[in-house]
């Protein structure tokens, strides 16, 4: 869906135009009015302002934009206008909870297939309701992946009378933050990583989580105690096997240089020197 789809457009020639405007004159309201602005607010009391119906008016559109449509403060309202919420719990109503909410789960089943994701409808958190020449719903809904994580979509719905009712756009809400729960999933995962890595022939760095130094010596002596021994031990056993080929052979050199010296002593000196 274009961009587009997203913005609220103010332009009171544009048929797509979602801009509140005020449905009666103050002063001339009917007699339920009241009653509708109490159930929407709550009963009037001095903490709601006193600002004049334009700059109400003004007030209430600058959420509208800002918000898209989704979120709007309707507590302090003196004056009734075209833009309203919704009541989901309200049995009196047509548009209630049950139909907003077979709405959201037709709005996250197209963006499921657009997004290429695997999101459920969970629950309906609050819904505005903009009518004009037909009825525009700005859906605010809980959905869950398949992890069990949970997300808050959007969802405009354009509503057009005497025609079929139109998905306009479905998205995340934005600027969401990480949940722990999407914390603790991420957790969850890294066990099954590590071990498609082993799988696979993949060295993995082994760290130390305990908090113990004695644990950590245990698991570190269990860790070395499973490794290959190293190239280094080859060589000392070459070196220690030809330390003992040396001291053999200098203890044989050292026998026949002895044998020599026993031999010379034993030797009769007078056969070598002529009788006189």
């Amino acid at each position: 869906m274009a961009s587009s789809d997203h913005e609220i457009i103010t332009d009171p020639w544009d048929p797509k135009c979602v801009r509140a405007c005020s449905m009666y004159i103050p002063g001339q309201e009917p007699e339920g009015t009241k009653l509708l602005l109490e159930k929407i607010r709550g009963k009037r009391d001095r903490r709601i302002h006193n600002h004049t119906q334009a700059e109400e008016q003004r007030i209430i559109n600058d959420q509208i934009v800002k918000s898209q449509g989704f979120d709007v403060d309707f507590l302090k309202l003196r004056y009734l206008f075209d833009f309203q919420p919704a009541f989901l719990d309200d049995i009196d109503t047509d548009t209630g909870r049950d139909f907003f909410g077979r709405l959201s789960a037709e709005a996250i089943e197209i963006y499921n297939k657009t997004e290429g994701t695997d999101f459920e409808f969970v629950e309906v958190e609050k819904a505005n309701i903009y009518s004009n020449s037909g009825e525009v719903y700005f859906i605010t809904f809980v959905a869950k992946d398949p992890l069990d994580q949970t997300k808050v979509f959007q969802a405009k719905v354009i509503h057009v009378f005497c025609r079929e009712i139109v998905h306009s756009f479905c998205r995340l809400k934005p600027n969401q933050q990480v949940t722990c729960d999407d914390e603790e999933s991420i957790a969850k995962k890294a066990p099954i990583t590590s071990k498609k890595k082993r799988k696979h022939g993949l060295k993995i760095k082994r760290r130390f989580i305990h908090s113990d130094p004695q644990v950590d010596d245990l698991v570190l002596g269990d860790t070395l105690a499973a490794q290959p021994k190293s190239k280094e031990h080859p060589s000392s056993t070459a070196t220690y096997e030809n330390r003992a080929q040396g001291d053999e052979k200098e203890q044989r050199t050292f026998s026949e240089l002895t044998n020599r010296f026993s031999a010379l002593a034993s030797f009769d000196l007078s056969r070598m020197i002529p009788s006189l």
